[in-house]
């Protein structure tokens, strides 16, 4: 049976979503910092026969994410997800990219998820310049910045980035050079046990000066020293060294589809 969640589902939710912390991040962080009545953000449950919640579905704007373990009502939440006309489908591979099936989405990309649990010493480039914490007013920068770097794809508008770390859920650090921002990590979706890194970027010019490692090493330790474990995932080679080098251990695959 599949029927909304409500606040009376919060602690059975928040089990099942445990059996996989690094894969929940988006899910835990939303449910923990929205609930489940924001206007924005709608979340599903998929119950099994013996009335055990078996998966989880959460509408984010026009995002989803999904999480779920064997057995669960494919045929149903796959009618539920094209209903709702969201532009990205993602989570857990094993556990999304099935959804390719419905015929709305793109193939699933297949990206590497990681966790760090303690940052390795001297990972920091030596000589680059000291990150700043960055705020509210700092958005437009941010989301200018995104814009430069062809591989990524903007989901999240200004406003949106702005609410974020107005609100405290979200945090990023950058350098700045030349009068203009050139280098950001962001944290997002922050609960009490973990937060995921995202838009990690230098702008072109700026590049191969160890500027996005030394805001991925500060942002890492703030969350650390905060008791959040960082998660990311990542599908680019050059990227992968440099979390490789600050002490990311692989810990399974996480999937993103695109609608077609």
């Amino acid at each position: 049976m599949i029927r909304r969640l409500t606040e009376s589902d919060r602690a059975s939710t928040l089990d099942l979503l445990g059996a996989a912390p690094e894969a929940n991040v988006f899910l835990v962080g939303d449910i923990h910092n929205h609930g489940f009545d924001a206007p924005f953000q709608q979340v599903w449950g998929d119950f099994g026969p013996d009335a055990a919640l078996r998966a989880v579905l959460l509408r984010y704007y026009r995002s989803l994410v999904f999480y779920g373990r064997g057995g669960f009502d494919f045929i149903g939440l796959a009618q539920l997800i094209e209903s709702l006309d969201a532009g990205i489908l993602s989570g857990e591979y094993d556990a999304v990219a099935p959804f390719e099936r419905i015929g709305v989405y793109q193939p699933a990309r297949r990206l590497l998820l990681c966790r760090l649990s303690e940052p390795m010493a001297g990972a920091s480039p030596r000589g680059a310049p000291e990150p700043r914490r960055l705020g509210p007013d700092d958005a437009p920068r941010i989301h200018e910045l995104r814009e430069r770097i062809g591989e990524f794809t903007q989901t999240v508008g200004v406003e949106e980035v702005r609410a974020g770390l107005a609100r405290g859920t979200d945090r990023s650090y950058g350098i700045e050079l030349d009068g203009r921002l050139v280098s950001v990590a962001t944290s997002t979706a922050e609960n009490p046990f973990t937060a995921m890194i995202v838009g990690v970027c230098t702008h072109p010019a700026y590049r191969r000066r160890g500027l996005a490692s030394r805001c991925m090493d500060r942002l890492c330790r703030d969350l650390l020293r905060d008791g959040r474990t960082p998660c990311l995932f990542y599908d680019n080679p050059e990227a992968g060294g440099i979390y490789r080098r600050l002490g990311f251990q692989e810990v399974g695959a996480y999937g993103i589809l695109e609608r077609a």
